[in-house]
């Protein structure tokens, strides 16, 4: 994968965070957890993506 395209997924993965905090925020709790499970599945990094995970499971 070329930097280009990792710089994508990056900025991919951080707006989906991003519109999943705000969606909790807002109190749209499953439009969030989708939000952070879409970010978890763009990761290849473990720890991030069971942060992810673990953020999307705590909505209610």
């Amino acid at each position: 994968m070329g930097v280009a395209a990792l710089t994508c997924a990056n900025e991919a993965r951080a707006k989906l965070r991003v519109r999943g905090d705000l969606l909790a925020r807002l109190g749209r709790t499953a439009q969030a957890r989708a939000e952070f499970e879409r970010a978890a599945s763009l990761t290849r990094n473990e720890r991030e993506r069971e942060l992810l995970l673990r953020r999307a499971a705590e909505q209610p």
